[in-house]
């Protein structure tokens, strides 16, 4: 049984990770409209693919966490 401690700390991790989901989802895509959204964070292209790949990793890495905490 989790503590309250563990809990909030589920939820939160949950949280981040939806929202660097969110995020990459909306950095893909191949729209003009889209296009132009990304140059306005990224001006490397090679950069965003770095940045995508990296919280690829992290995601990856809190759904470890998170199954952890679920056994």
């Amino acid at each position: 049984m989790m503590s309250d401690k563990e809990a909030e700390t589920l939820m939160s991790l949950k949280a981040a990770r939806g929202e660097l989901i969110l995020i990459k989802n909306a950095l893909h895509g191949t729209t003009q409209e889209r296009s132009e959204e990304r140059k306005k964070y990224f001006r490397n292209e090679q950069f965003m693919h770095q940045w995508i790949e990296g919280v690829n990793r992290l995601i990856r890495r809190l759904v470890e966490i998170e199954s952890m905490f679920k056994r």
